[in-house]
Formats: structure tokens, sequence, C-alpha cells
């Protein structure tokens, strides 16, 4: 049945006036030109016999002649032009036809266009097609955008080695990823556990752990992540790490709450494993200590005896190997204590401060007596983080070593910043320079390397050859590197960082 340009019933207007200003050509000129949709009336010959601004809008206006009293298909391709042909065909024929066409306008512009057309007849009888179109191009692009943003979670929540939740809060409902249920030990195309079958996984001694965080997150809003033991249906512990983040309603209370859960058993073996290994570390360090030492300093009491009751009756050659003996038992514990002390370097917590590197290489200069007789410049050092007595041992292990192997009659050290402050994107090269002997390329890696000396043990003073060995695992300890420039007779600089 054709559709009425007209409707009677409740329009809010009387019909008589309804009619008079729908003759009034103003009011619906007024009316054409205030609809922002494309609004035309085409014969049924398909050719165009009213237009609005808007359908003018879709055509350059050196076009504009060649709208009215024209189907317009002719500035469309072939394909496309057919095509809405073919639907005006359908609406006369139908009473009605509704159509997404996406169109290359003569404009140059490309959109699409939801568009509804309704066949009605003139007083004459004559059957017209009513046409409104309106621009659906950014919603179709929004939604297709949405699609695409849908799959791509999709297929980035299925690629991961994490599980992902959501917790709907009022009304204690949970959804699991694929991953999140297999983390917790059910078939991925399940539903999962409900909200209390959830806490029913939850080892034991770990509720109140868990119920703690999340009431902490959801009254303090402190950040949610739980490291807690869940028993799997099938009877297996794992260790589970959770993190979320919780969504506040208007009325300020929590409405959902989003996270991850990750299987870190592997992790926390490991850990448990490191936790075994540092107490036994600690006991073999005590036994060090304690029965290694032991020996050694019976070995040297013994020494000093025989000196005691016997040294003016023993052969020079006997004394001189007793110190012998003697030197080499306080060596060894030179060794054992250096073991000791690197050993432990690596177990201690980390304590980082911001520090003035100015004042915390002076400390350690103010620690070395022999530093007095030396020329130590320290330049605009700059401050950073870092754990002070280690820093300051790390300078102090260097300066010793400037002052040691340097035979110049007037020892000079430079400390300073190698690279500009201006760059703050790398970390600071920080420089120790002294004029001292030098050390030939081929050992610049050896003297990293614990106990080995490049001298004598009775050059230079002596020593374990463990002090640069410190050094390096003090800069490593800190995410740094350590490298040096020397060569024979020309001094040596070693350059390190520490932190960006």
């Amino acid at each position: 049945m054709p559709a009425r340009l007209l409707v009677d019933g409740p329009t809010g207007l009387n019909p008589s006036v309804a009619m008079d200003l729908f003759r009034n050509n103003e009011f619906t000129e007024l009316v054409l030109r205030s609809i922002p949709d494309v609004f035309f009336i085409k014969d049924d010959q398909y050719r165009i016999v009213l237009g609005n601004p808007a359908l003018f809008a879709l055509y350059p206006e050196s076009m504009h002649n060649r709208i009215i009293g024209y189907t317009t298909a002719e500035e469309y391709d072939e394909e496309q032009a057919a095509a809405f042909l073919e639907n005006d065909r359908i609406a006369f024929e139908k009473g009605e036809s509704e159509t997404f066409e996406t169109l290359d306008f003569p404009n140059g512009k490309r959109g699409t266009l939801y568009t509804r057309k309704i066949r009605f007849n003139d007083a004459a009888g004559n059957q017209y097609l009513l046409g409104i179109a309106r621009d659906v191009t950014g919603i179709i692009e929004k939604q297709k955008a949405l699609e695409e943003s849908d799959e791509r979670y999709e297929l980035a929540v299925r690629g991961l080695t994490v599980g992902v939740w959501d917790w709907d809060i009022p009304n204690e409902k949970i959804v699991y990823s694929p991953r999140a249920l297999e983390v917790l030990g059910f078939r991925p195309d399940s539903a999962g556990p409900t909200y209390d079958q959830f806490f029913e996984l939850v080892h034991p001694e770990d509720v109140t752990t868990v119920v703690r965080g999340i009431e902490e997150h959801l009254e303090d809003r402190e950040p949610y992540d739980v490291g807690y033991r869940i028993r799997r249906p099938d009877g297996a512990v794992r260790w589970i790490r959770a993190r979320a983040q919780a969504i506040w309603a208007d009325n300020s209370k929590p409405s959902r709450m989003t996270g991850s859960l990750e299987d870190i058993t592997t992790r926390k073996r490991s850990e448990l494993l490191l936790i075994q290994q540092n107490e036994q570390l600690n006991e073999f360090a005590h036994i060090a200590s304690h029965d290694l030492k032991a020996p050694l300093r019976g070995i040297s009491a013994h020494v000093e005896m025989l000196r005691e009751d016997h040294g003016a009756e023993l052969p020079t050659e006997v004394n001189d190997r007793l110190d012998q003996m003697q030197n080499l038992t306080l060596r060894m514990e030179g060794l054992i204590v250096d073991l000791l002390k690197l050993a432990k370097m690596d177990q201690g917590e980390r304590y980082e401060v911001e520090i003035d590197l100015n004042s915390l290489v002076s400390s350690a200069v103010e620690l070395i007596p022999e530093a007095e007789e030396a020329d130590i410049e320290i330049r605009e050092l700059p401050h950073l983080t870092c754990e002070p007595v280690a820093v300051r041992e790390l300078f102090k292990n260097l300066i010793q070593n400037a002052l040691k192997y340097n035979h110049s009659e007037q020892k000079r050290i430079e400390i300073f910043c190698a690279n500009p402050a201006e760059d703050t994107s790398i970390a600071r090269i920080i420089a120790v320079r002294d004029n001292g002997i030098g050390i030939p390329k081929t050992y610049h890696d050896t003297v990293f390397k614990i106990f080995r000396r490049l001298h004598a043990k009775e050059e230079f003073g002596g020593g374990t050859g463990a002090g640069l060995t410190f050094v390096k695992r003090i800069v490593e300890r800190h995410g740094g590197k350590i490298w040096m420039e020397s060569e024979p007779e020309k001094g040596t600089t070693f350059f390190f960082t520490l932190s960006v």
C-alpha cells in the first residue's frame, strides 16, 4: 500500500493547519534547508524532481545544473549506479526500500549512506519516491574500529602467558580468559569457578593474604599485587601472582575489578632454592671465618713460640723460613677474608639513596692515610642514586690502586665525570685517572679477575689481588659496567657507570 505524505493522527498540529503549512512554500523550503540529511524526491523514471542543499553538497558546483531532472546515475561508476537504481526499482515495486550504500560521491569524497525510499502518490495519482539518506560513515568506521579492537584484544588475551579476569563486584560474577582458566587448573572452554568456588581454591594458609589485599585495594586504593598458593581441582599446588585494578562508580563504590593471573610456581621454586643456597653459603661463611682461620692462627702462634724459645739458637736460614711461614699464613687469612667479603656482597639487601658523589668521594679519600702524599682532584661529580657504603668502597679501592701502583715523584689522581650533564637519557660515566705505572693492554681483562696479580706478591706492598674484583662487582650490582684505558708508564684511567 502506498505511503501517505501526510500522516493522520496526533501530530501535535490541527490537520487543517498542517496542510496550510505544507502548502506554504517558504515553510517547505525552511524545512528542507534545515534537514541535515540528504532529502530528495524522484519520479517514476528515477529522475530527481526535488532535492535539498545536503543533496547538492554531494556534487561539485559545476554539476549542480545536472541534478534536477536527472537520475544522477551518470555521475557514478557503472556498478554503483546500477546498485542504487535497482533500489529505486524495488522501492517503486514494493512501496519502500532500505539500504546501506558505500559510494564515491562526485565531489571526490567517499562515504556510506543509510538510505530509506518510500513510494507515494500525488493528487493526480502519479507515483514518486521520497528518499532520505543519512551519512553514517563515521558510525560505520567506529563500529569497524571497535570490532577490530575486540579482535585484537581477543588475540592479545589468547596469546598472553598470563590470564585475564574480570570481577563484577555487586553481582559477585567473575569472567576468565582461557589462559586464566588454565592457570587455575580448569579447561579453557569451561565457565570456571564462581566467586565462592574461587576462594575454595586458595590455599587455607593464604586466604587471609588474598582477602586483605582485596580489601586494602578497594578501601585505600592501594595497588593490588598479591602472591599466593592455590590447590587446583586435580590436587596440584601452584603459586599464583595476581595483579588488578578496580573501577569505582559515581557513588564511590567499586563496581568491578579487572586483573591478571600468572603461574609463578617455577620462579617461586627458584627463589626457595636460592634462599636455601644462601643459607648454605652463610653456613660456609661461618665455617670459613671460624674453622679455616683457626688452624692458620695456630700455625702463626707456633711460629711465634719457636722464635721465643729457640730463635737465638736457630740458623738464619731457619728464621727466614719461619718468616715465610708466618707471611703465608697471613696471606692465606687475607684471601679467606676477601673471599667471604666477595661472597657476602651479593647477599645483602639493597639500600639505595640519592647522594652527592663529591662528598662521598671526599669521605673515601679521608679513609686513606697515604692519600695525603698525592694530588687528588675531584671535579663536579653528579648526584646519583646508589648504595653509599658500597660505592665509597669502590672509590676507596680505585684510589688505593692508583696510589699503590705509582712511582711518580708527585702522584696525581683525577676523579671526574666523562660525559656531559645535559644528556640525561644515558648513564653518567665516572672516570678515575692516575699517572701511575700503567697496565699493558694484554692484561686489561685479567686485572678484574679475583686473586690475579700482575706483579710478584712482594712488589708494590703485596696484596691478594681482589681489589678490582670488588670494584667490578659493585659496579655490576648497580647495573653498570666498567672498562679501562691504560698504557705502560702512561697511567691508567678507569671508566664506569652506576645507573641512568
